[in-house]
């Protein structure tokens, strides 16, 4: 996962945002017993639908100081409106 090997990219303007690496031992209970795996890491079936362009800008002044990753639960309808 990306929170165990950590993650760099840079940004429009030469910028760089890392994400340290850190241990990652979940707690899974009676799910690691489970028959069920995940198809892939990566999830490569995921759907990538950007936020509206209105509410952000491409020309950034200030650094980089924090990231928020949004999840949602429910439908797929009712998290893209």
């Amino acid at each position: 996962t990306f929170r165990a090997e950590g993650v760099s990219a840079t940004v429009t303007g030469g910028e760089e945002v890392l994400v340290p690496s850190r241990p990652v031992d979940p707690e899974k209970g009676e799910v690691s017993a489970s028959d069920v795996y995940a198809q892939s890491e990566d999830y490569p079936s995921a759907r990538w639908v950007p936020a509206y362009s209105g509410n952000f800008v491409v020309d950034r002044k200030a650094a980089v100081d924090k990231v928020v990753i949004h999840t949602t639960q429910g439908s797929y309808a009712g998290s893209i409106s």
